[in-house]
């Protein structure tokens, strides 16, 4: 269901409404410290029209000295691993890719906080935005930027119902834009050239842009369910493009879906309207809370009410005394006669010259002619300081110091304090009293590295390089998202995906790094007055904190020194360095270039000798089985020959057998042997011709 515009105007005015107390005030404190003759009250102001109205202005300073201190401030963001497949590395580089968000947005983020930062200490609240789109328009890739939001406190708007300091439970938030006619007809053709309301009473400022339009840019969180699965590798998904990309190929690798359930997510859309309808339709944001980072100033929740209030606010009333009664005094100064001499002409007579000269001559005395029964010459006139406004003007300057808590030393109010103890006290009471606007930016900063580690994997969810950022800085590039096949695991796995995993986000104020830097080395020479080798093997961090001219150079030489006498931990090298070490440890294995041609001429005969080798083996190899093949064939030949030689001799034997036996039975047919041998012979006889008979048969 679409939204209604009569309910998106309802939200306006409600959250207009509830803050409007509030805005009020904060706009006085920017007036109070930015208009001319802001800070005298308007009906005062009219009334000494024709006296002096002079503006001894003091909160500047409060508010320069309070931002110069913030200024100087370093807000370190860091990202943790905090659960699922998160790991310190991809927390790493989130570090680097915000720091180098911050870095590349227009104009750096730094400005922004700053700019930022003034406006709350000023006025109670102020604030930036975030927004994602193409960063160099020659390009693809998609970028998120942080991006300033001048006059927040007229400009931008929340749920009242959100109670957190950084509006993170905000559930819809505006933003207004007053653009110009011109620019409003190029933008929206079709648009109603009507004004959204705001809740300013009247205006301070008459000289500036006219015929312009205001129209508002209305963020809401939208609710959406989607399907959640973890895997049996413990890799937990959304069910979304990336997610069916990528389930064949683990189900092909025996990685199923272990448990799933339906869980509601919110997404941030964003659309345009102006005081008579909707500007655009509706787009959805890659952000999951409002992309508009508030900055209030001593947050407060009171009768379940935001209130908030800067530096200046609790200034103004001292202040416009202190002015009343400086401008008194000098007045009452100014009508004053001047003092005047009196005296007798008989007095002056003779003296008129250096009487008349008295304010303009450097005579040590004034003579007169002293008359018997004439008083002395006496002086009247002259300005009459009030004491009244000179207790005034000092109780209102002690009471703006005890408001800002601030006894600067350096302005001689440290009340006769003058060891480095006492002074450093002074100091710390000072920084106490504003702890809460650094605490302040501490909130907003975090939400901002929250709001950007939540959009992060949607923007930057293609395989890309990206520019890591350090806080030295120093910088790296890497690709993201990139698919690799793993020979040991036999998987395709991706490299530095920042879509996986946990992590929770932290900022903390502290010096600038080079304040830091200025404490680094002073520790470490404290230090080398015990132990001179700390100057050895920290050489190259001592080099590195010296800003100084050409100090880089000369640590980048003691640094490549340190390494080749192998005084840096391995863990503790770049990727460069590393590959440089490696590289030099295989150049020294390497013989010299005499050694390498002899090894190379060496190498070139051995193969020869190799294949010389090869060859002869080859063919004695070929001779020897010529020689057995040959051999094989004469003792076959040979068997062969043997066999027909065994053969024709019992066949000469068996036909030598059957001719006698034959024989024997012709002559036994012949001679009737069975009449004339006795039976014993016969016996023997026909036995011995069976055996023959036997035999032969055998033998064929």
């Amino acid at each position: 269901m679409g939204l209604v515009y009569t309910d998106v105007v309802k939200n306006l005015n409600e959250a207009q409404k509830a803050d409007q107390d509030g805005r009020i005030k904060a706009r006085e404190a920017d007036h109070f410290v930015n208009k001319k003759d802001g800070q005298w009250e308007p009906e005062i102001y009219r009334l000494y029209s024709n006296k002096p109205r002079y503006t001894i202005d003091l909160t500047s300073g409060v508010v320069s000295d309070i931002c110069g201190e913030l200024n100087s401030m370093e807000f370190d963001i860091k990202i943790r691993p905090s659960g699922g497949e998160s790991t310190t590395d991809i927390a790493n580089h989130y570090d680097g890719l915000i720091r180098n968000i911050e870095n590349n947005s227009a104009p750096k983020a730094k400005y922004t906080y700053r700019a930022a930062g003034k406006q709350m200490i000023t006025t109670g609240i102020g604030g930036w935005g975030i927004r994602h789109g193409y960063r160099d328009p020659m390009s693809f890739d998609q970028d998120l930027m942080i991006y300033p939001i001048s006059n927040f406190m007229d400009r931008v708007w929340f749920d009242p119902n959100a109670e957190q300091q950084d509006m993170s439970d905000s559930n819809w938030g505006f933003k207004l834009t007053d653009m110009s006619m011109e620019a409003y007809k190029k933008d929206f053709p079709e648009g109603s050239e009507m004004s959204l309301a705001h809740d300013r009473e009247h205006n301070v400022y008459y000289h500036k842009k006219s015929d312009s339009v205001v129209v508002g840019q209305y963020f809401y969180k939208k609710s959406q369910t989607v399907e959640l699965v973890r895997m049996t590798n413990g890799s937990i998904y959304i069910v979304d493009d990336k997610f069916d990309s990528v389930r064949d190929e683990m189900f092909s690798q025996g990685i199923t879906v272990d448990r799933e359930k339906k869980v509601k997510v919110y997404r941030v859309c964003q659309q345009m309207i102006d005081g008579g309808g909707f500007l655009n339709d509706e787009e959805q944001t890659v952000f999951s809370y409002l992309p508009i980072i508030p900055c209030f100033g001593n947050f407060e929740i009171s009768e379940d009410k935001v209130i908030y209030w800067g530096v200046v606010e609790k200034h103004m009333d001292p202040q416009r005394i202190l002015n009343y009664a400086e401008s008194r005094k000098i007045a009452e100064g100014a009508l004053a006669p001047r003092a005047k001499k009196w005296m007798t002409p008989q007095q002056a007579a003779g003296h008129e010259a250096t009487l008349r000269t008295q304010n303009t001559n450097d005579d040590p005395i004034q003579l007169y002619n002293f008359i018997d029964g004439q008083p002395i010459p006496f002086e009247t006139g002259g300005a009459q300081i009030n004491q009244g406004l000179l207790e005034t003007t000092g109780a209102m300057n002690q009471y703006m110091q005890s408001i800002s808590g601030r006894m600067n030393p350096s302005r001689n109010e440290s009340q006769g304090l003058q060891s480095g103890v006492a002074l450093q006290m002074l100091q710390n009471k000072g920084d106490n009293a504003n702890y809460g606007y650094f605490n302040s930016m501490e909130i907003a900063i975090e939400h901002t590295a929250k709001v950007l580690v939540d959009a992060i994997p949607r923007v930057y969810d293609a395989m890309r390089e990206i520019q890591l950022d350090f806080q030295d800085g120093t910088n790296k590039t890497i690709t993201i998202n990139q698919r690799v096949f793993d020979q040991q695991t036999g998987e395709v796995v991706e490299l530095n995906d920042l879509s996986k995993g946990v992590y929770s986000v932290s900022c903390s104020a502290g010096a600038a790094f080079h304040n830091r830097q200025q404490e680094t080395i002073a520790a470490i020479n404290e230090i080398a007055t015990i132990d001179p080798s700390i100057l050895q093997t920290g050489g190259d961090i001592y080099l590195n904190n010296i800003p100084a001219p050409g100090m880089d150079k000369i640590a980048k030489r003691k640094r490549a020194q340190m390494l080749e006498q192998g005084l840096i931990p391995v863990e503790e090298m770049t990727d460069e360095e590393q590959q440089k070490m490696q590289a030099q440890q295989q150049e020294g294995q390497q013989p010299s270039p005499m050694d390498q041609a002899m090894l190379i001429t060496a190498q070139a005969e051995a193969e020869k000798a190799q294949a010389e080798t090869a060859d002869v083996i080859s063919k004695t190899q070929e001779r020897e089985m010529k020689m057995v093949m040959e051999a094989e064939k004469l003792r076959q030949q040979e068997q062969q020959n043997q066999a027909n030689e065994m053969f024709e001799m019992i066949k000469l034997q068996n036909e030598q057998t059957q001719q006698l036996a034959e024989t024997l039975k012709t002559i036994k047919e012949a001679m009737g042997a069975d009449a004339i041998l006795n039976p014993e012979t016969a016996r023997a006889y026909d036995e011995q011709s069976k055996n023959l008979l036997n035999a032969t048969t055998n033998a064929r």
